[in-house]
């Protein structure tokens, strides 16, 4: 890498002069208890003409980068100076929970043929809040004293400047005038502290400045008894990581997020480029992966694979077939394919697939309930109240997020099969490589009505935790045991709902809700055309929920109680 050449001349007119703030470059994300995010600022440069405006921003502290290719860029040496000013109707801040100022910028270019000046301005009044800006933490000050040369005491001081904003190459290619502006600021509200730091990229291989991109890194805190406050501090946050690519002249970005629901348990991945905003393959992806379920099912039913579990797909990501029947529709192949669902609890996404002799090709997703009580335990949703279950029909989470599912198994066992019909269990397996995974059991059934096929699947049993708003999680609503009747597929099923078994109520455990919490008793079976249905035999509000666990096999029991 070719040394980077810092401007350490003592210019006139200039009360501090500091050197390059060099980090690590290459690289920009944020750390893992931050919520990240990618925003395009509303910012711009402005030409600066005026001999008085440059004037004054001569007098401000600037940290200067040269060695640029003149003839690429048209100038050789670029000058950043700091400042900041206070923002009208925040005068009373303190500065410190809350910030009162905002960014002051202006950046000179220079040539052997003269110099030009830009002062970075909010499109609108409204966005101005983009720039707002107070003095770095600790941790990231001291960074700064490092970076300047202050650590070995060589060459000028670190200006007033370098305790509020950080600016360094943006990449390991020195020649590159491309640059991470990193500055934060605080809020303190009624109930919740959060602090934002702003990485903002600023590129001058245009003959004007532009901010191409801004990365946001968000530190939230709840304070006092607030569930709101609390409800936002329960919620999982996006993570994300860029390297630079240099083949690609752009940062390649992996950002992770909650899949489904602000509270979900499993995270989906989007792999994009930073500047481009164009999608970028998993870097574990190769030209002879499999990208669609058809590419799959087709693959399967011509014998042209032995890959059935764990194939990754590019929209479905990790994808497993649970059965295949030749003989179920006439003149058809029938796939049902698991892949990571979206929502709040750890499930699957089940996809019907058909094939006929002609090679036409039909996908649909299968409905699912929960013997709970529950709709579906598969949905998408940004906000808390907006919630879409996933239907028979949807291609669910069509989106650019891929969920992340690299260690979920799968076993199935027959219930029932008969000319026409087709019931089987599945025992889902998150997390299988963890010495504490989760476990999920569906029966799935699938019938010939009228030349068409019927699907459908229930979620008997979970071993998922929800959160119930106001700092209060639960475990799910489950089936306490199955009884199976032999060859088909119905069962006595004992239920119980939501509950937290780790309370530290002595008696009875805390529930989502107040009244008895009864368990009771439903039979469970198929109706002709319909799906599975249930029939409740019986209740008892006296017994206690227990907490279910459940084996790899789909075995259950009650954990012993502490």
């Amino acid at each position: 890498m070719r040394a980077h050449k810092v401007l350490q001349i003592a210019l006139l007119l200039l009360p501090s002069f500091g050197i390059a703030q060099i980090a690590t470059a290459g690289q920009i994300g944020c750390r893992q208890e931050q919520r990240a995010s990618v925003d395009h600022p509303n910012l711009q440069f402005v030409v600066v003409a005026a001999p008085d405006a440059i004037k004054q921003w001569k007098t401000r502290p600037v940290v200067a980068f040269d060695g640029f290719d003149a003839v690429k860029y048209g100038f050789t040496r670029a000058e950043f100076y700091r400042w900041y000013v206070p923002v009208p109707g925040r005068e009373d801040f303190d500065g410190t929970t809350s910030s009162k100022d905002r960014l002051a910028l202006a950046i000179r270019v220079v040539n052997s043929g003269g110099e030009r000046w830009f002062e970075l301005t909010a499109r609108q009044k409204e966005t101005e809040d983009q720039l707002y800006i107070q003095p770095l933490d600790a941790n990231d000050a001291s960074e700064n004293r490092e970076d300047t040369g202050e650590r070995s005491g060589s060459g000028p001081k670190p200006d007033e400047m370098a305790g509020w904003i950080n600016i360094q190459l943006a990449t390991p290619d020195a020649g590159l005038p491309l640059f991470i502006l990193k500055y934060q600021h605080s809020d303190l509200e009624v109930y919740s502290a959060s602090s934002l730091e702003n990485k903002l990229l600023v590129d001058l291989r245009t003959s004007t400045p532009q901010t191409v991109n801004s990365v946001s890194c968000r530190s939230f805190e709840s304070i006092g008894g607030a569930c709101s406050g609390r409800d936002e501090a329960y919620e999982a946050s996006d993570t994300l990581q860029c390297q630079w690519d240099a083949k690609a002249s752009d940062f390649r970005c992996t950002m992770t997020t909650p899949y489904g629901s602000p509270y979900a348990q499993r995270r989906a991945q989007e792999d994009f480029y930073l500047l481009s905003n164009k999608p970028g393959s998993p870097t574990s992806a190769s030209a002879e992966e499999v990208q669609s379920l058809r590419d799959l099912a087709f693959l399967i039913r011509n014998n042209n694979t032995n890959q059935t579990e764990g194939v990754p797909l590019s929209d479905l990501g990790s994808t497993a077939m649970l059965a295949h029947f030749k003989d179920l529709l006439p003149h058809a192949d029938v796939f049902v394919f698991a892949s990571p669902g979206a929502g709040e609890m750890w499930n699957a996404h089940l996809s019907l697939v058909t094939i006929d002799a002609d090679g036409k090709f039909d996908v649909q997703a299968i409905p699912k309930w929960g013997i709970a009580g529950e709709e579906t335990d598969e949905y998408k949703t940004n906000e808390h109240k907006d919630i879409v279950p996933i239907k028979a029909g949807d291609l669910c989470c069509n989106d650019k997020f891929v969920p992340i599912g690299a260690g979920d198994a799968y076993r199935t066992h027959v219930l029932e099969q008969r000319p026409g019909f087709r019931a089987f269990d599945a025992i889902l397996t998150a997390g299988s490589e963890k010495s504490n995974p989760v476990h999920v059991v569906y029966w799935v059934g699938l019938e010939v009505a009228d030349g068409k096929l019927v699907a459908n699947a229930v979620r008997l049993a979970g071993e998922s935790w929800m959160y119930g708003g106001c700092g209060q999680e639960y475990t799910e609503g489950t089936a306490r045991f199955i009884r199976r009747k032999a060859g088909v597929a119905e069962a006595t099923i004992g239920v119980q709902g939501p509950f937290n078994p780790e309370s530290s109520t002595a008696f009875p455990p805390d529930y989502p809700t107040e009244g008895p919490n009864c368990v009771w008793t439903d039979f469970l079976h198929w109706k002709a055309g319909a799906g599975f249905r249930v029939r409740k035999v019986g209740e008892d509000c006296k017994a206690l929920h227990e907490n279910i666990k459940i084996s790899d096999d789909g075995s259950l029991t009650a954990a012993a109680k502490k």
